[in-house]
């Protein structure tokens, strides 16, 4: 169906014979996330599976901020299936209880319908859509300034960039418990992790009294999984396996 809607044509060779003809050169194959890891293995690939996370390098300097004022940030495509009503929802029902406002940074086709529910529910001074960013130092900026990046997906995502990008500036992650997300918010704290919308809004509570801590635990995570050395020093290591 996603093949369909998109106006590709559906790979039917995966589910033949074909799909592990194709597969019997690999050697190795290597996945972001122990979640897609399992995937292919609950699919009944055979190959030797190896999780090498993803890395995203250094930030660019942040340049000045120009939303001085506590936000919640979410960064990424304007898609259903990255949960963004659930979150607009879920942040217009606590936003009379906080003192924070929602930037969303990207574009795609919930963005007219995104525009419209603010527009029509009178929210302009709490949730603002930015549209896409190009600016690497302001994308440093929105991050490091953030109280928390949500990434309310509600699909299984892989392992999102967007995710490290905010670890590597020291911002915590708000996610859904879904796909490859737990792997990473979960070496930060577990407990920022939801699984449903009451405990998204219990979260959003929790982080507008502020979740930073003086030993910058997102920085330290970023630094001891994500960053390019370690991930080139695992490569290296599955080449020579």
């Amino acid at each position: 169906m996603c093949s369909l809607r998109w106006k590709r044509p559906p790979q039917l060779w995966r589910r033949t014979a074909a799909l592990k003809k194709r597969l019997s050169n690999i050697d190795m194959i290597i996945t972001p996330s122990e979640y897609m890891k399992s995937t292919l293995e609950g699919a009944g690939i055979s190959q030797p599976i190896m999780t090498i996370p993803n890395f995203v390098p250094e930030p660019e300097k942040p340049s000045d901020n120009k939303y001085p004022f506590p936000y919640f940030l979410f960064m990424g495509q304007l898609l259903l299936h990255k949960g963004l009503l659930n979150l607009v929802e879920a942040f217009s029902q606590v936003q009379n209880e906080i003192d924070t406002n929602l930037l969303i940074v990207g574009n795609g086709p919930l963005s007219d319908e995104l525009n419209k529910i603010v527009f029509q529910k009178g929210w302009q001074d709490r949730i603002k859509l930015l549209g896409k960013i190009n600016d690497r130092r302001m994308i440093s900026s929105l991050y490091t300034n953030a109280l928390a990046l949500v990434v309310p997906s509600i699909w299984p995502e892989n392992a999102p960039l967007v995710a490290l990008e905010a670890l590597a500036c020291g911002t915590p992650l708000i996610t859904s418990n879904k796909g490859g997300l737990p792997e990473i918010a979960g070496k930060v704290d577990p407990g920022l992790i939801f699984t449903n919308m009451d405990e998204l809004k219990k979260l959003l509570l929790r982080a507008s009294r502020g979740l930073r801590d003086p030993s910058n635990t997102p920085r330290k995570v970023y630094e001891g999984f994500f960053t390019t050395p370690i991930f080139v020093e695992r490569y290296r290591a599955a080449l020579r396996q």
